[in-house]
């Protein structure tokens, strides 16, 4: 005989599945990651005011850089003539009335000579031909003369010192080294 009611075991964690390949859990895969339109567009736009602000100082930069190597070079022009002038035999010199000395120098201070493809600035020396008087003195020193130097990096040497524009002028006091 059979028993009235018949009771059917309930699948449960303990018991297996009666199908193991229906019941494994799918792994959800993620999607990948992604930005969106909306933070390119941010991204994008933020660069490029970077961008444009960095462009925009370069042209100073450069010109800066213009700048500092022409007062490097006409700092070293004014040294190698300084120094030219102190070795000197001052009762030699040409007079301040006479045609001012031009000398030719590369774009880093060096003396070339005229007409060379180095040639990139002229220097107009003129020796002052008084002796300069100095404060507390009430004579002028006669070991000392006032040098004028005006540099140019213009081609056109007629031109370039007769407008101030277009040349630098420094003075510098020059001592005689007896020999």
């Amino acid at each position: 005989m059979t028993p009235r009611h018949q009771t059917q075991a309930v699948p449960g964690p303990s018991s297996p599945p009666a199908r193991r390949h229906q019941h494994r859990a799918r792994r959800v895969v993620p999607a990948p990651a992604a930005f969106t339109l909306a933070e390119v567009t941010i991204a994008v736009g933020i660069a490029a005011t970077v961008m444009m602000a960095l462009l925009a100082i370069l042209p100073l930069g450069l010109d800066n850089l213009r700048r500092s190597a022409a007062r490097m070079a006409d700092a070293r022009i004014i040294q190698a003539v300084a120094a030219d002038y102190q070795m000197r035999d001052w009762s030699k010199v040409k007079p301040a009335d006479e045609t001012p000395i031009l000398l030719a120098f590369d774009d880093r201070g060096t003396e070339v000579s005229h007409g060379s493809r180095e040639h990139i600035y002229t220097a107009q020396v003129v020796l002052a031909d008084d002796a300069p008087v100095l404060s507390g003195d009430t004579s002028g020193n006669p070991f000392l003369r006032r040098l004028r130097v005006r540099i140019t990096d213009r081609g056109d040497m007629a031109d370039s010192f007769a407008i101030p524009a277009f040349y630098r002028e420094h003075h510098v006091m020059v001592a005689n080294i007896e020999k």
